[in-house]
């Protein structure tokens, strides 16, 4: 009998490869164009219940072998737009009460990777003292995470909690304890993931969003010096939230042998993996075929 079937963990399937990856959609700063490849065709196509996320998904289980290779391939075109919304501050104000309840419940909870403990809950509290209207609120937070926050990558330990403790991580740290100072405030935060697309850098690059009653959903990301309500037109973004579910998920799968645990993966750049019995080097890789700078 194994370790996993005494701990009442099911045996995995042996060999499994199981790839999920974000479906690349239309947001207000993206338009997706005609002619998109993908190479093998998924095997599904699903939305996920929590953040709308398109993604697909490929079970490449029967395509192993001893010395196989497997290539994953997509090809899209799409234009980016440089998006600052006009917020008007008062008026969101007066329109706080109209947040729909469900945002509020989705979007200000605690949750892991964004856990709302005591401390950081008082640094809010003093933070926003003696400030009224919640988009003022969002900037002395984006504020406070830009200047106390020192870029280290990689982080010790992935999360709002080390975020706070260090006070030094990566985008993805700057963004947890953005996200979670803002929902301790009553503010529906989230995080997006995505890549940047500078010359000679495409990096993996993650920021966050908040939303207000009047405008919706606008970004905010705290490693930018302009990134409050701004997003510029070097950007690709993949998917939003953290804690992502999935389907076709195996029971076997956790944070210890995979990239999922209880049917969520933590985020997704670009694409989630689960593999048992398969020795491989997995990587991926982007090429810009093309791009046009339109004035």
């Amino acid at each position: 009998m194994s370790a996993n079937q005494i701990k009442g963990i099911p045996d995995p399937e042996l060999p499994s490869l199981r790839i999920w990856s974000a479906d690349i959609v239309g947001h207000p700063t993206q338009k997706i164009l005609s002619g998109s490849i993908i190479e093998p065709e998924p095997d599904a196509l699903f939305k996920d219940p929590e953040f709308g996320n398109r993604i697909l998904y490929w079970d490449l289980s029967q395509t192993l072998s001893e010395k196989s290779s497997i290539s994953l391939s997509r090809t899209f075109k799409y234009i980016t737009f440089d998006y600052r919304p006009q917020v008007d501050s008062e008026l969101e104000r007066q329109n706080w009460s109209n947040l729909p309840p469900e945002i509020i419940e989705r979007y200000t909870r605690s949750e892991t990777f964004l856990e709302q403990d005591q401390a950081l809950i008082d640094t809010v509290f003093g933070l926003l003292e003696n400030i009224a209207d919640p988009v003022s609120q969002a900037q002395v937070l984006y504020d406070w995470v830009r200047s106390s926050m020192t870029y280290v990558y990689p982080p010790e330990e992935r999360g709002v909690q080390n975020a706070f403790k260090t006070l030094a991580g990566d985008c993805g740290q700057y963004s947890a304890l953005f996200i979670t100072m803002a929902r301790i405030a009553g503010i529906p935060a989230r995080q997006q993931s995505g890549f940047n697309f500078y010359p000679g850098n495409t990096g993996s690059h993650v920021w966050s969003e908040i939303y207000l009653p009047v405008k919706g959903w606008v970004p905010v990301d705290a490693t930018r010096k302009d990134g409050f309500l701004h997003l510029d037109n070097r950007r690709l973004i993949t998917s939003i939230g953290l804690n992502i579910p999935l389907e076709y998920v195996p029971g076997w799968a956790t944070f210890v042998n995979s990239e999922v645990q209880a049917g969520h993966t933590d985020f997704m750049q670009m694409f989630t993996l689960v593999s048992s019995g398969v020795t491989a080097n997995f990587n991926s890789k982007r090429i810009v075929l093309r791009s046009v700078e339109l004035k």
